[in-house]
Protein backbone atom coordinates (compact mmCIF):
# COMPACT_ATOMS: atom_id res chain seq x y z
CA UNK A 1 0.00 0.00 0.00
CA UNK A 2 1.25 3.45 -0.81
CA UNK A 3 0.68 6.39 0.94
CA UNK A 4 0.25 10.26 -0.25
CA UNK A 5 3.98 12.15 0.80
CA UNK A 6 2.91 14.17 3.72
CA UNK A 7 4.79 15.01 6.31
CA UNK A 8 5.37 11.69 9.08
CA UNK A 9 4.28 12.61 12.49
CA UNK A 10 4.62 9.50 14.84
CA UNK A 11 3.44 9.40 18.47
CA UNK A 12 5.80 7.63 20.66
CA UNK A 13 3.74 5.51 23.68
CA UNK A 14 6.47 2.77 23.60
CA UNK A 15 4.87 0.21 25.75
CA UNK A 16 1.42 1.87 25.67
CA UNK A 17 0.02 1.71 21.92
CA UNK A 18 3.17 0.32 20.59
CA UNK A 19 4.94 -3.31 21.50
CA UNK A 20 8.51 -1.18 20.58
CA UNK A 21 10.65 1.86 20.36
CA UNK A 22 9.17 3.79 17.67
CA UNK A 23 12.27 5.33 16.88
CA UNK A 24 14.39 2.51 16.84
CA UNK A 25 12.05 0.85 14.41
CA UNK A 26 12.22 4.45 12.27
CA UNK A 27 16.22 4.74 12.47
CA UNK A 28 16.21 1.03 10.90
CA UNK A 29 13.92 1.49 8.48
CA UNK A 30 16.31 4.71 7.23
CA UNK A 31 19.12 3.00 7.64
CA UNK A 32 18.04 0.28 5.22
CA UNK A 33 17.11 3.10 2.99
CA UNK A 34 20.02 4.49 2.93
CA UNK A 35 21.71 1.46 1.69
CA UNK A 36 19.21 0.56 -1.04
CA UNK A 37 20.06 4.45 -2.06
CA UNK A 38 23.41 3.69 -2.38
CA UNK A 39 24.28 6.19 0.67
CA UNK A 40 26.77 4.91 2.40
CA UNK A 41 28.47 8.13 3.90
CA UNK A 42 25.14 8.45 5.36
CA UNK A 43 25.17 5.16 6.42
CA UNK A 44 28.18 5.44 8.04
CA UNK A 45 28.05 8.47 9.96
CA UNK A 46 24.28 7.40 11.05
CA UNK A 47 26.08 4.11 11.93
CA UNK A 48 29.12 6.18 13.94
CA UNK A 49 26.03 8.41 15.68
CA UNK A 50 24.91 4.69 17.13
CA UNK A 51 28.11 3.81 17.96
CA UNK A 52 28.71 7.25 20.19
CA UNK A 53 25.86 6.70 21.84
CA UNK A 54 26.22 3.47 22.60
CA UNK A 55 29.16 4.53 24.41
CA UNK A 56 27.30 7.35 26.14
CA UNK A 57 29.82 9.72 24.22
CA UNK A 58 26.82 11.91 22.92
CA UNK A 59 23.28 12.58 23.85
CA UNK A 60 20.07 11.07 22.82
CA UNK A 61 19.33 14.32 21.13
CA UNK A 62 22.31 14.84 19.33
CA UNK A 63 21.87 11.10 18.68
CA UNK A 64 18.19 11.09 16.96
CA UNK A 65 18.36 14.76 15.41
CA UNK A 66 21.61 13.79 13.91
CA UNK A 67 20.42 10.36 12.33
CA UNK A 68 16.94 11.82 11.25
CA UNK A 69 18.44 14.73 9.64
CA UNK A 70 19.95 12.26 7.31
CA UNK A 71 17.02 10.06 6.45
CA UNK A 72 14.60 10.59 3.68
CA UNK A 73 11.17 11.24 4.96
CA UNK A 74 9.34 12.08 1.96
CA UNK A 75 10.60 8.77 0.79
CA UNK A 76 7.43 6.28 0.43
CA UNK A 77 9.24 3.25 0.23
CA UNK A 78 10.15 4.37 4.07
CA UNK A 79 6.94 5.02 4.84
CA UNK A 80 5.66 1.64 3.84
CA UNK A 81 8.55 0.15 5.25
CA UNK A 82 7.97 2.02 8.45
CA UNK A 83 4.25 1.43 8.79
CA UNK A 84 4.74 -2.41 7.76
CA UNK A 85 6.93 -2.99 11.26
CA UNK A 86 4.78 -0.85 12.88
CA UNK A 87 1.40 -1.73 12.60
CA UNK A 88 2.08 -6.01 13.61
CA UNK A 89 2.79 -3.44 16.75
CA UNK A 90 0.28 -1.82 17.99
CA UNK A 91 -1.33 -2.69 21.16
CA UNK A 92 -5.17 -4.08 20.07
CA UNK A 93 -6.62 -3.21 23.74
CA UNK A 94 -5.09 0.07 22.74
CA UNK A 95 -7.45 0.86 19.84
Amino acid sequence: MTYPCYPLTVIDLDGTYVRGNTLHIYIRCGMQRMIAHRRYLKWLYASALLCLRALRLIGHKTMKFGICRMIDSADPELRDRFVGCVRPLINPTSV
